[in-house]
């Protein structure tokens, strides 16, 4: 009962933390209950630039692999509590999201670069999930403020400055976690410098003012919201989903060759098919 209290009681203490603790985990037992497969919610370079997906950038970082995914990060981002302490509640929600949608923003950027000028077309079908990304974006924000001459260590044996610490993590990370996604942790740890970097010089009236705060909060959660919902997560019913699998305004794909024989794909309403197909019988 006591363990219980003190629980809650830090629950409310970090209402940001907990909200969006709350999400991943709900949205880990939704998948897991509904058997929803990680293809639908990870992100990667063609799911976005070529299907036009944007909204997987929300998706997937909300979304884990399994239970040990999901534990180890809630773990990690329940120990940076203390920059909720720091910068209060709502502009630590801001910070959140920014730092959410420019890691998954520089990840797609190193995914383009490989693919286009690299060409390294393995890389357009790597996908991620994740709030891993985050959280190094967080990481990177708090050791950029960290006080001078403070240190870190990677694994016990190398002493760093602590400005170098998510450096250190990412490098841990990938002895460990051999499969984990090195892209999408250093594209949370690039973000989270900018985002530091880029607060050294607006002032925090202005980049955390009450009005942007909280257009950019209802934006966010309603962002969450549509990702989710055309994700296939769970149904809104005041948002109605057009696409193949609702079955409306699905065509037909007419397949025809091109002067040089490459097969050209077209995709065809099912109204223009329906009228097509009229006047031809009345041709006939």
């Amino acid at each position: 009962m006591v363990a219980s209290n003190v629980a809650a009681l830090e629950a409310f203490r970090f209402p940001t933390t907990s909200l969006f603790a709350s999400v991943c985990v709900g949205v880990w037992l939704h998948m897991y209950n509904s058997r929803i497969d990680l293809s639908r919610v990870s992100i990667s370079y063609d799911v976005v630039f070529n299907r036009k997906e944007y909204w997987r950038i929300v998706s997937a970082s909300i979304s884990h692999v399994n239970i040990i995914h999901l534990a180890m990060n809630m773990l990690t981002f329940w120990n940076y509590r203390f920059l909720e302490a720091r910068l209060t509640s709502l502009p630590y929600f801001l910070l959140i999201c920014v730092a959410m949608l420019s890691s998954m923003g520089v990840f797609l950027m190193i995914k383009a670069w490989r693919v286009r000028f690299v060409q390294n077309n393995h890389a357009e079908n790597e996908s991620a999930v994740g709030f891993s990304a985050v959280l190094f974006a967080l990481m990177a924000f708090s050791s950029f403020s960290a006080p001078a001459g403070s240190k870190t260590s990677l694994l016990g044996f190398v002493t760093l400055p602590a400005t170098l610490s998510p450096f250190a993590a990412l490098i841990t990370t990938q002895i460990l976690l051999p499969r984990a996604s090195f892209v999408g942790h250093l594209s949370g740890i690039i973000a989270g410098y900018l985002i530091a970097i880029f607060s050294l010089f607006i002032p925090s009236t202005t980049f955390l003012s009450n009005y942007w705060l909280v257009c950019f909060t209802i934006g966010a959660v309603s962002y969450c919201l549509v990702a989710l919902h055309l994700s296939g997560q769970i149904k809104i019913p005041l948002l109605r989903t057009v696409g193949p699998e609702s079955g409306e305004g699905q065509g037909e794909q007419l397949t025809s060759r091109g002067s040089g024989g490459e097969e050209v794909r077209s995709n065809v309403s099912s109204e223009g098919v329906e009228q097509r197909r009229r006047r031809a019988d009345e041709n006939v």
